[in-house]
């Protein structure tokens, strides 16, 4: 058996990940899952196909029993507002998983709450990367909130989010309480100069 698993950009569809979540629901030793670039919910880069959730989700119960996995990476996979909000759930009861990648995944701002509510329960995450999914600032307004709560997030990508001034203020008050966040990441967003003399 292998610690880390690198399946980035296999054209895996649906099924495949359905194949790959059994595969991790019983896995005592895989620690690292790479599955960046593939179509798990059946829409390609080009936002062509028909979405299907049944990957992620079966991803995302796996996620739920499964007590080794650390890192996953998610980048670019199309998972969608449905597939984050399976994500979510999973992060609310799993206890190991410390690094998640979900770059680039279409999960605009109610994904982006459906992690946030993760994020209050959920204390091992060090390492969460949601950049380039439109969360806007209702999304960063709500992971914000859960940053309040959240005593584990060391690192948060935030990156190219249409996050403007509203987002930065509410992200700028939760950084006041939150004392373990070492690192944050707002790159080419639209924040303007009160967004950014608050942070």
């Amino acid at each position: 058996a292998v610690p880390s698993l690198d399946l980035s950009s296999k054209g895996l569809g649906p099924g495949s990940a359905a194949v790959v979540a059994a595969g991790v629901s019983v896995n005592g030793v895989l620690t690292s899952l790479d599955l960046r670039g593939n179509e798990i919910c059946g829409i390609d880069e080009d936002g062509d196909g028909e979405y299907d959730a049944s990957g992620i989700v079966a991803l995302a119960d796996a996620l739920k029993v499964n007590a080794v996995l650390t890192n996953l990476d998610l980048t670019d996979c199309g998972i969608g507002v449905e597939g984050a909000k399976a994500i979510g759930s999973a992060l609310a009861i799993n206890g190991v998983l410390t690094d998640l990648n979900l770059w680039d995944n279409k999960i605009g701002p109610e994904g982006a709450k459906a992690l946030a509510s993760a994020l209050r329960v959920n204390g091992v995450m060090t390492d969460l990367n949601i950049g380039g999914n439109e969360i806007s600032d209702e999304g960063a307004t709500a992971i914000a909130e859960a940053l309040s709560d959240n005593g584990a997030l060391t690192s948060l990508t935030l990156q190219d989010n249409d996050i403007r001034n509203e987002g930065a203020v509410a992200l700028a008050s939760a950084l006041r309480v939150n004392l373990v966040l070492k690192t944050l990441n707002l790159y080419r967003n639209n924040i303007r100069d009160e967004g950014a003399a608050a942070i």
